[in-house]
């Protein structure tokens, strides 16, 4: 599967990569786009759903001078093979990989998440390729609110700022072959199900890809 994001990569600057929390499916096949990208030197930004505050602790623990676990991670995002993903991203890096580690969550005042993580990202645009990991909504790249309120996710917010940005999101699929494939309506409306009354969108113009991984 990983092969398979990697022309997602080349193509656009930047690619999210929805994920439902706490998933170690999730981690594991991240990890493996990092490696599977970068083994033939190519460089990678990857960002990930962490206060961008740690910032100065990931580039720590990245060289080698703090531990993984001195990074403050949010209970919704953090488990054992989160920790050992940002581990083996370590490893790369020591390895000699062009890989850079940044974290791009967090909230000013008056400003909102998605904002805030836009902000953050689009300082690292000019080095290169952007891979995200971030939760399924924040991968979403068009969304319109029946309350008519504008208050759009990170990957609608990359595409106003004018950046080539493909979004993947990854639903679990028990008994269903690893694919990716273009979205349904009923995939669509599993990542909606806690906002979906509050939505006035076309579901299936939500993202660019849906990625079934088996549980």
């Amino acid at each position: 599967m990983a092969r398979e994001i990697k022309p997602l990569i080349d193509k656009n600057e930047v690619v999210i990569l929805g994920e439902k929390h706490g998933k170690p499916e999730s981690t594991q096949l991240f990890t493996e786009v990092c490696r599977n990208y970068t083994k033939s030197g190519k460089c990678l930004t990857v960002a990930l759903e962490i206060s961008s505050n740690q910032q100065t602790t990931i580039d720590r623990a990245m060289a080698g001078d703090s531990s993984i676990s001195n990074i403050k991670i949010s209970p919704i995002i953090d488990h054992p093979a989160y920790r050992e993903m940002l581990s083996t991203l370590r490893e790369m890096k020591h390895e000699g990989r062009c890989l850079n580690v940044i974290a791009i969550d967090g909230k000013a005042p008056k400003v909102s998440r998605d904002e805030w993580m836009t902000k953050v990202l689009c300082q690292y645009i000019d080095n290169g390729k952007v891979l995200c990991l971030v939760g399924n909504l924040h991968a979403i790249k068009k969304i319109r609110w029946e309350n008519g309120v504008s208050d759009p996710f990170l990957g609608e917010r990359l595409v106003d700022y004018g950046l080539n940005v493909c979004t993947v999101i990854q639903v679990q699929a028990k008994d269903e072959a690893c694919s990716l494939l273009g979205p349904t309506l009923k995939d669509c409306k599993r990542i909606l199900s806690n906002v979906a009354a509050r939505v006035n969108s076309e579901p299936t113009s939500l993202v660019d890809y849906v990625l079934k991984i088996s549980p």
